[in-house]
């Protein structure tokens, strides 16, 4: 009885240990976005890394890395940009990045100006892209998650509403 007991434990323990920390998932920090088409948006945690990617369309499949869980956001990001030119989603002719974030509990960041930072000092690629960052709040984050909408696209339709109202 007591080896069974022992070893019953001991099962236990090694249970707690590798199982335990897999099924704790990382709170969402940020949530950031990229359009191209392809589309998706990207959780993150407090540190900026990676805690998952949505793909909002087929061709985001494509574009993103393998294995980018617990990477730094930034690259990844640069990662999913080389990507998408290598598969011609970026070329000259179709050269416009939007990229969008969001921080989450209303927590004071400077995440959106790491993000330009990064995107003009580091951001190399062979095609002449424009990239243009668009910073939302919380609640639209939630909601363009709910809706399968980009965070980027759902920003966009609230500021066009909001210059069709102005004129």
């Amino acid at each position: 009885r007591k080896s069974i007991l022992a070893i019953a434990t001991i099962a236990a323990l090694l249970l707690v240990m590798f199982i335990g920390p897999v099924t704790q998932t990382p709170d969402v920090f940020a949530l950031v976005s990229i359009d191209i088409n392809p589309s998706l948006d990207i959780k993150i945690d407090v540190d900026q890394n990676v805690i998952e990617i949505i793909p909002l369309n087929d061709e985001a499949v494509d574009v993103i890395p393998a294995d980018v869980e617990g990477r730094n956001i930034m690259v990844v990001v640069d990662e999913i940009l080389h990507n998408a030119e290598d598969l011609n989603y970026l070329t000259n002719d179709n050269n416009y990045v939007l990229i969008s974030s969001a921080v989450y509990d209303g927590v004071e960041s400077n995440l959106s100006e790491l993000i330009e930072t990064y995107l003009e000092e580091n951001i190399e690629l062979t095609s002449n892209v424009k990239v243009f960052y668009i910073e939302s709040d919380e609640e639209t984050a939630k909601d363009s998650l709910n809706k399968g909408v980009s965070l980027g696209k759902l920003e966009l339709t609230k500021i066009t509403n909001d210059e069709k109202t102005k004129d």
